[in-house]
């Protein structure tokens, strides 16, 4: 299964992806708007988005991503599919 993460590689989405889809192929992207067009064109089968950060609280981008595109939220709040 292909997993869509916010790189570069060792990037919080990526450290998060590893632990939670170990055995998964994970796919980088530079734009949180990329991964969630990649799950809704079915390029990847689930994506990793942060919500939040340390240095600017509310992650915007997912947020409006999340309003723009259908996707459900699967039980990590930052794992959209």
């Amino acid at each position: 299964m292909k997993v869509a993460v916010l790189g570069p590689e060792y990037s919080y989405s990526h450290l998060a992806g590893r632990n939670i889809f170990s055995d998964e192929d994970l796919n980088f992207y530079e734009r949180i708007e990329d991964i969630f067009t990649a799950v809704t064109t079915e390029r990847a089968a689930k994506g990793i988005i942060p919500i939040e950060n340390m240095i600017e609280g509310t992650v915007r981008e997912s947020i409006k991503g999340l309003l723009k595109h259908t996707v459900k939220v699967n039980e990590c709040p930052s794992i959209i599919a």
